[in-house]
C-alpha cells in the first residue's frame, strides 16, 4: 500500500480477511530478536525444541501449559481450546529469539501510544462497510452455499481428500482443522462424509451424513459472518485514538434500492473524502469500552475454564451454573441420607418431585427444604 501511495496513486482495497485488513491498517511489525540469549547454548536448545514438528505432537492443553511457562501473561488471556492463537504465541517466542508476545505488544503500545496493537499506518483513511439485516444475510448465505454445491463443491472436496490420502502414509493421514488449508470452512464440516466409502456415501446413512454436513456448513458460515462483524466493531468502532478511521455503513438489505442506499451514497462519501470536504453522511458512532481484565478461573462444578473476569462473573450468575450446583447439592444430600438413613430416600424422592412440579408452574428456582429433611431425620 505504501508503495502505491509513493507513486502518487490512491489505493482502493476491496474485501480481504480480517487479518489482512488489520495488517494493512496497523503497524504490526515484530521486534528484533533478543540478544540476551544469543550465545546461550541451553536457551538455543530450548528454541530448537519448539520446532513445528515437536509442537504438532502436543495437544491444545499441553500447548497452553507450555505457553504458561514461557509467556504467562499471554497464557492467561488464552483459553486452552484456542489452539491456533496459543501456537502462534509460542511460534512468536521461538521466531523472535525468546521475546514473549506479551512483552512485544507492551513495547509496541508504549512506543505508539495506542491501547491496542500498533498505531495506524495512514492519517487519512475511509472505510465503507456493506451491511445487511440478519434474516436477509442468512438467506444469502444459504443461497450461496446452494450455488457452491451446484457448481461442484462436493466433487472438489472429494478430489482433494483422495489426493491428500494418496500423498500421505497411513501414519500421516490426520486432519488438523486448526492449521493450514484444513482451517477453511468446508473441510471439517464434511469430514464424516468424506471418510465414507463411495458405496456408503450413496446409502441412506450417507445421505443423512451429507445433509448434516450441509447444515454444519451453513452454521459455520453464519458464525463466521458474526465473527467478522464482531471483529470490525472491536477493532474500529471501539477505538477513539487519533487518526482512527471513520466507518460508513452501506445497507445492502434491499437490493432494489441498491443505487440509493449503496452506489449513490458511496460515491458521495468518496467524493467528499477525496476533496477533503465534510462528508454528507454520519459515520458509525464509536463506543469505547474498558480494557478487559484477564484472569484464569475454573468452575469445577461445570468443568469450564474462563480467562476473562467478566466471563467468570457472568457464569457465576448464570442459570446453568446454578442448576448444576443444585443438582450437585441434591446428589450430596441423597448420598448423606443414604449413608445415614436409607429409609428416607423414598420420602426425599417425593419431595423432589413436588418441588420440580412447582418449578414448572411458577418458573422458580428449586431449593431443597432443609427444615423438612432435618425434621424427618430427627423423627426417625
Amino acid at each position: 500500500t505504501e508503495s502505491v501511495i509513493s507513486r502518487s496513486h490512491l489505493p482502493f482495497i476491496v474485501g480481504g480477511t480480517n487479518y489482512y485488513i488489520e495488517s494493512l491498517l496497523f503497524h504490526l511489525n515484530p521486534p528484533n530478536p533478543s540478544p540476551e540469549h544469543s550465545h546461550d547454548k541451553q536457551f538455543t536448545s530450548l528454541l530448537n525444541d519448539l520446532s513445528e514438528e515437536n509442537l504438532s505432537k502436543l495437544t491444545s492443553v499441553q500447548l497452553h501449559e507450555l505457553l504458561s511457562k514461557i509467556d504467562k501473561p499471554t497464557s492467561i488471556r488464552r483459553h486452552p481450546n484456542e489452539e491456533r492463537k496459543i501456537r502462534r504465541a509460542i511460534e512468536f517466542y521461538r521466531d523472535s529469539g525468546g521475546i514473549p508476545l506479551s512483552e512485544a505488544l507492551k513495547q509496541q503500545h508504549a512506543e505508539s501510544g495506542f491501547s491496542y496493537r500498533g498505531s495506524f499506518r495512514f492519517h487519512r483513511c475511509c472505510l465503507l462497510w456493506l451491511t445487511c439485516q440478519k434474516e436477509e444475510l442468512e438467506k444469502r448465505i444459504n443461497d450461496r452455499i446452494k450455488s457452491m454445491l451446484d457448481r461442484g463443491l462436493i466433487n472438489e472436496l472429494e478430489k482433494f481428500h483422495d489426493e491428500y490420502n494418496q500423498t500421505c502414509t497411513q501414519a500421516e493421514q490426520s486432519y488438523n482443522y486448526t492449521r493450514g488449508i484444513f482451517q477453511a470452512i468446508g473441510f471439517k464440516e464434511f469430514h464424516d462424509y468424506l471418510l465414507l466409502s463411495n458405496i456408503k456415501r450413496k446409502s441412506e446413512h450417507g445421505e443423512k451424513v451429507f445433509a448434516n454436513a450441509i447444515e454444519r456448513l451453513k452454521l459455520s458460515t453464519r458464525q463466521y459472518s458474526k465473527y467478522q462483524e464482531k471483529w470490525l466493531r472491536m477493532r474500529l468502532l471501539q477505538r477513539v485514538e487519533k487518526h482512527s478511521p471513520n466507518v460508513y455503513e452501506l445497507d445492502t438489505t434491499n437490493l432494489s434500492l441498491w443505487y440509493e442506499n449503496v452506489e449513490q451514497r458511496a460515491e458521495a462519501i468518496i467524493d467528499a473524502f477525496l476533496k477533503d470536504e465534510k462528508i454528507p453522511f454520519d459515520a458509525l458512532p464509536k463506543t469505547p469500552i474498558d480494557e478487559p481484565v484477564y484472569e484464569q478461573n475454573t468452575c469445577l462444578a461445570c468443568q469450564r475454564v474462563f480467562h476473562m473476569k467478566s466471563q467468570w462473573l457472568d457464569h457465576l450468575k448464570s442459570k446453568q451454573h446454578k442448576r448444576v450446583l443444585r443438582t450437585t447439592d441434591r446428589a450430596a444430600y441423597r448420598q448423606k441420607l443414604n449413608n445415614a438413613i436409607p429409609s428416607l430416600l423414598n420420602t426425599l424422592d417425593l419431595l423432589e418431585m413436588k418441588k420440580i412440579s412447582e418449578i414448572e408452574k411458577k418458573n422458580d428456582e428449586f431449593e431443597i427444604d432443609n427444615e423438612m429433611i432435618e425434621t424427618l431425620e430427627n423423627n426417625n
